[in-house]
């Protein structure tokens, strides 16, 4: 089942976000089956993510917090259900697969120490990135106030460390998504 504000904005929705014209006389049930419709291709497109990221790490829902452990290669998230909204789950969801590119075994991009080292600001910009460019990818936009906000308070903390952190989280994040995408994954590897 959807969380309770995806079926709550159903009706507010239709039109604004994916465009989907009214047409007269149509019954609502019509209008909402082509909602749904369109809902559910960005959920099949956000899983395709998931399911299409070679050697993904595996995914848990065993506490109600998100995180990247990288000694065990494990992602843990809240259940859909815990979630304001689809679009919040998928997000959270490509934040930790981001952070999880930086395994040795991946992109090489974590230290052993890195929760709580001074690469920290910077590792948690290239993940945020590297999460909106998936959400985009599949036409989740309703994060990206949050994200931005978000990514505004690691660059103004991570600034009086390294003038170029931010540029160098955006090409970090650009190789995190292409390796999540399996886009030029040959390139994205660490030689």
């Amino acid at each position: 089942s959807y969380p309770p504000e995806d079926v709550a904005r159903m009706k507010a929705l239709m039109v604004e976000a994916y465009g989907i014209a009214l047409k007269a006389g149509e019954p609502f049930a019509g209008r909402a089956k082509r909602y749904l419709s369109a809902f559910e291709t960005f959920i099949a497109e956000a899983e395709a993510i998931w399911d299409g990221y070679k050697d993904r790490p595996a995914l848990v829902h065993a506490e109600k917090k998100a995180y990247y452990r990288p000694s065990t290669d494990t992602i843990n998230i809240p259940e859909l259900s815990e979630f304001d909204s689809s679009e919040e789950y998928y997000s959270t969801l490509f934040h930790e697969a981001s952070h999880s590119t930086g395994a040795k075994k991946r992109l090489d991009r974590l230290t052993d120490d890195w929760f709580g080292s001074e690469n920290y600001g910077r590792e948690e910009l290239v993940a945020e990135i590297a999460s909106q460019i998936l959400c985009q990818s599949v036409g989740i936009t309703k994060t990206l106030e949050n994200s931005a906000a978000y990514c505004a308070s690691w660059a103004k903390a991570i600034r009086a460390t390294k003038a170029q952190a931010f540029v160098n989280a955006c090409a970090s994040a650009s190789k995190a998504s292409d390796y999540i995408l399996g886009v030029k994954q040959e390139d994205c590897v660490k030689k």
